[in-house]
């Protein structure tokens, strides 16, 4: 209709995460949206904070004989108040 006016609202880039050196495969966010978990052909799995955190390292997960394929949080609410991820190459 005339008059209205319509707006597209394009994504914004809040962080660039680094450390995986091949293509990523899956991703996961835990239950709060805190941390983002990874995994990717270079047989790694990493762990970042959403929020900078003064010396933090991202937890790398190395040793993985394929690819990764799949990474998890477990349900935050099931178990207890710690988040619990898991990292797998299909075997």
């Amino acid at each position: 209709t005339p008059g209205v006016r319509r707006e597209f609202a394009p994504m914004v880039l809040h962080k660039t995460y680094t450390g995986l050196v091949a293509d990523v495969t899956t991703l996961d966010w835990s239950s709060d949206s805190s941390v983002l978990l990874a995994g990717g052909k270079d047989c790694q799995a990493r762990v970042w904070t959403v929020d900078t955190v003064k010396d933090y390292e991202p937890w790398m997960f190395i040793g993985h004989k394929k690819p990764v394929v799949g990474v998890h949080f477990e349900d935050r609410n099931r178990n207890t108040d710690r988040n619990h991820f898991f990292a797998g190459n299909g075997n």
